[in-house]
């Protein structure tokens, strides 16, 4: 460690500390970890040269708040490549991010510790014997963390998460509470039940604590709190977070407790193919094309949304049409000659598609692949069938136009029956023949 003495006897000597890929620099007021690359070569004399170029620096310090508490404050700037200055981001707000010295190198958490001494802010002993570097940097910075660690395990049961930042700040659960659901919202049980949920489940319940009564924030917190129940897991990025509330105001009221309380909130639970991030990803993709407060994309499908299942492939269509808008697939001899034929002695008949979104809706049908089908049927480089019971689709096929069927087959690409895949082989055969004879004696004629 290399210091160097200032003639002001009251100023701080300034310590650097080279640490491998990082440097620690402490100040006074400031506590700095710069994070840097190297890079080696060779010049043309023949020596060898290293070269170190700083990534990111990530500053300590204690900071005044509005309220008067003096707490750990984190913010790192990183260089981003076209914009001068780089981004600056609140660290602590979110899960992680740390840099490595401070949970590997008890050396930058000394420096921490003498920040605060410095400062003349005490830190209690157990703090500085937490399990990592990183719950005592969080502890240091929320209170809230601090007051329901669990000291018998050397942890902090609670990690901060986005949206709670003010929330944190605070050191009972009362005043966590109401930073984190206003305080008009406040009662007894929901502070309980804010307390023993797990933390990224308190910043779903209050991100959409507008849209829905206090009872139902409260049994979904309780609810969250339960040890075999998986708690909803709504992905550390703020964009979700935003949302999310934007994915509720879509439901009625009266049926957003079901959507409150649904298991498909969960990690990694799938319905149907589909999570809540998908949900997501296809709204911000609506909103980007149609701008946020935008209400005339909404579709009969997207209000009348029963589960999360519902609304994600209803949101999916309206998304899908902006990236592949509906098309008109032309009714040429050999389509008219197939639609609406019945196979004999059957009761199954063939049904030709008008546009391509009926594509669309015949893949989400059958899982299989004749949603992507949509220029090929516009071309009539293949002709595409559903063949119908009633109202239900079975299986659909694909015929060339040289006359050879391609392919018929059911849900998830298995075959049929091998008495229904025969017979309505040879009905679509049967009667797609004369217009095909047709088509390629007028492609001879044109020759």
């Amino acid at each position: 460690m290399t210091e160097t003495e200032r003639p002001n006897p009251h100023h701080f000597v300034e310590r650097r500390l080279f640490m491998g890929s990082h440097i620690l620099i402490e100040t006074h007021d400031l506590v700095t970890l710069v994070e840097r690359n190297s890079r080696s070569g060779v010049a043309r004399s023949g020596k060898p040269w290293t070269r170190w170029s700083s990534v990111s620096a990530t500053h300590f310090s204690i900071r005044t708040h509005r309220d008067g508490t003096r707490l750990l404050t984190v913010y790192r700037r990183r260089k981003v490549a076209g914009k001068r200055g780089g981004m600056i981001m609140n660290v602590t707000a979110q899960e992680g991010h740390l840099p490595s010295p401070i949970e590997y190198d008890p050396r930058a958490r000394e420096a921490i510790i003498r920040l605060h001494a410095r400062a003349g802010l005490a830190i209690d002993d157990r703090v500085k014997n937490l399990d990592s570097g990183q719950s005592m940097v969080q502890a240091l910075s929320y209170p809230f963390l601090l007051a329901t660690a669990d000291w018998d395990a050397g942890t902090l049961t609670k990690r901060p998460y986005f949206g709670l930042a003010k929330a944190l700040r605070a050191d009972n659960a009362r005043d966590f509470a109401v930073g984190a659901f206003g305080v008009r919202r406040l009662r007894k049980d929901l502070i309980r039940a804010s307390m023993s949920a797990p933390m990224r489940s308190v910043a779903y319940a209050a991100a959409v604590k507008h849209l829905v009564p206090v009872d139902w924030l409260v049994e979904y917190l309780r609810g969250a709190s339960e040890p075999d129940v998986v708690t909803p897991h709504i992905y550390a990025r703020q964009d979700n977070l935003r949302l999310l509330p934007q994915l509720l105001e879509l439901v009625p009221a009266g049926r957003r407790r079901a959507f409150l309380l649904s298991p498909e909130l969960a990690p990694k639970t799938y319905r149907d193919g589909v999570s809540v991030r998908d949900a997501h990803l296809a709204l911000g993709i609506i909103r980007a094309e149609h701008g946020a407060d935008s209400t005339a994309w909404i579709t009969d499908a997207v209000r009348d949304a029963r589960t999360w299942a519902q609304l994600d492939t209803a949101l999916a269509r309206v998304a899908l049409r902006i990236q592949k808008p509906n098309k008109p697939i032309e009714q040429d001899a050999i389509y008219a000659a197939l639609d609406g034929q019945v196979v004999p002695r059957t009761d199954l008949r063939l049904v030709t598609p008008k546009e391509t979104e009926t594509l669309e809706d015949w893949g989400d049908a059958m899982d299989n692949c004749i949603g992507s089908y949509g220029a090929v049927a516009v071309d009539h480089r293949s002709y595409l069938l559903g063949v119908y019971r009633g109202s239900e689709l079975l299986a659909n096929a694909e015929l060339l136009p040289n006359g050879t069927l391609r392919q018929l087959f059911g849900r998830f690409n298995q075959p049929l029956e091998a008495s229904m895949d025969e017979a309505v082989s040879a009905a679509i055969l049967a009667n797609a023949a004369p217009a095909l004879t047709s088509a390629h004696q007028a492609l001879e004629l044109a020759a």
